[in-house]
């Protein structure tokens, strides 16, 4: 099993605004080698991130502009515009600072996945493990 080091609420800095800290790592035999860590704004709810056209489920506009803030905060923070692992199982660790502690974790989840794949990952099929703090 992948071992992150867990964050408590002591190790965030003071600013109040709600965030998740991403910690990912390429899984191979059991450890993680190589690591991401990136702090991104909390991801809009699932109820706001698809919209209904018809028949068809669209991304809406806060579901896009947080993938241009996630794409924005990897170049910036990973100083790299390559994604990280373009293959191999990744494990991932949340540790979310919400504002309020309402609604579901696993929700949020989905969307930030979504919003890490091409910049993180290949595909979220390559994402193994999920610690969430």
């Amino acid at each position: 099993m992948t071992t992150f080091k867990r964050f408590r609420k002591d190790d965030a800095p003071p600013s109040i605004s709600p965030r998740v800290r991403v910690v990912a790592g390429l899984v191979k035999g059991g450890a993680t080698a190589g690591t991401l860590q990136l702090t991104l704004p909390e991801p809009p709810s699932a109820n706001r991130y698809w919209r209904h056209v018809g028949r068809n489920a669209v991304l809406s506009k806060d579901a896009k502009d947080y993938r241009v803030t996630v794409i924005r905060a990897y170049y910036n923070q990973a100083r790299s515009a390559l994604i990280r692992f373009p293959r191999g199982d990744v494990a991932v660790a949340l540790t979310w600072y919400r504002a309020r502690k309402s609604g579901d974790l696993d929700n949020r989840i989905k969307q930030l996945l979504d919003a890490l794949r091409l910049v993180a990952f290949t595909d979220d099929k390559q994402v193994v493990e999920i610690h969430a703090y």
